[in-house]
């Protein structure tokens, strides 16, 4: 009887050490046992699973003096219904969210993180991360994502076309050079101070507000022409140290918009209303064939009618203009060499819009 009373103990001893859970980073147990909205309801110094279960919200965040030294989130994973985690200013280079599939904000500002796995957080809405070393981040199964903030990493790009409910993209200083905004329509905010960016297009943006773009110095060419130009708040705006910038297509050419970005450059910087970058080729001359492409000298133009023929280069300036007249070719031998738009104009307005090479 005895012994029957013995096992019986130690039986229900083993079922209560297995119903805490394991935090072997001494510093995130005692962070954790310090949340702002109590974790450890019974006060016996363990977290249990049923009270891990329990927990929506978690800030472990230390502040910019005084690190919190968290290097290890092991453990979190027993928090299967978290909503909200913060653990900024740690000592983090590896996080594990895959049983975290509740989580809808998401902050690890300063930290060590290089790599971070998003994949299983479809209700994630706000995710900052500023100042990591992340240089790849896939976001495509974050839908209901409205925030992204990663000032202060090393990306080289960032694809956010599958994110529709983006309102602020936060991509300051980082190393990216190209990006296609023409599937976020609610987009307010864009922040990307110190990239390499050569065209931004804010075109299928009618929410578009206000924006940071200084230092910027490969930036060409600038499309914020969405019929709404006059809803951007100009306080919120700067356009600094854009040395390589010719031309700003917007809403009206002589908007304080357009006052604002040419008083903030010292360089001759073209101002139009008339858009012909920032969009695919388009077409309501399907008779027209352009040939050869690439071409060194002449690009012969077939079709029927008379044409008046423009070819802007990616920057939005215009190199080449020819008047209306019944053209077979046109010699390009002037242009530099590269990528260009050529417009196609017949004597009843109707336009084609190509992508010409020149070598």
């Amino acid at each position: 009887m005895k012994k029957m009373i013995v096992l019986l103990c130690i039986l229900c001893s083993s079922l209560s050490i297995a119903q805490i859970v394991s935090i072997p980073d001494p510093n995130f147990k005692s962070a954790l046992l310090e949340n702002n909205i109590v974790i450890d309801t019974n006060g016996d110094g363990e977290i249990q699973v049923t009270e891990a279960e329990a927990t929506t919200f978690i800030n472990v965040s230390g502040w910019f003096q005084e690190n919190n030294e968290i290097s290890s989130l092991v453990g979190l994973e027993a928090f299967v219904n978290l909503t909200s985690f913060s653990a900024s200013y740690n000592l983090l280079t590896e996080v594990d969210f895959t049983a975290n599939t509740q989580l809808e904000s998401l902050s690890l500002n300063d930290n060590l993180i290089a790599e971070l796995d998003l994949s299983m957080l479809p209700n994630l809405t706000n995710l900052s991360l500023i100042r990591n070393d992340i240089a790849s981040l896939d976001v495509s199964n974050n839908l209901a994502l409205i925030r992204v903030n990663a000032l202060g990493n090393s990306l080289t790009a960032l694809d956010v076309s599958q994110n529709i409910n983006l309102e602020d993209i936060n991509v300051t200083v980082n190393d990216i050079s190209t990006i296609d905004l023409s599937n976020n329509p609610l987009l307010v905010e864009f922040h990307c101070i110190g990239n390499n960016f050569e065209t931004l297009d804010f075109s299928m943006n009618p929410n578009f507000s206000f924006g940071t773009f200084d230092g910027n110095d490969q930036l060409t060419y600038i499309n914020f022409k969405n019929g709404t130009n006059e809803f951007i708040i100009l306080p919120e705006c700067s356009f600094t140290d854009l040395p390589n910038l010719e031309s700003v297509c917007l809403d009206d050419e002589n908007s304080e918009l357009a006052e604002m970005i040419a008083n903030q450059n010292s360089q001759t910087i073209i101002f139009t209303s008339s858009c012909i970058l920032g969009s695919n080729d388009f077409s309501v001359m399907d008779d027209i064939v352009l040939f050869p492409i690439p071409s060194e000298d002449r690009l012969h133009i077939e079709g029927s009618g008379q044409y008046a023929v423009r070819v802007y280069g990616l920057s939005g300036r215009l190199l080449l203009e020819k008047p209306s007249n019944k053209v077979s070719y046109i010699s390009i031998s002037s242009l530099p060499a590269g990528i260009h738009i050529m417009e196609i104009k017949n004597e009843r307005g109707d336009t084609t819009v190509r992508k010409i090479i020149k070598i």
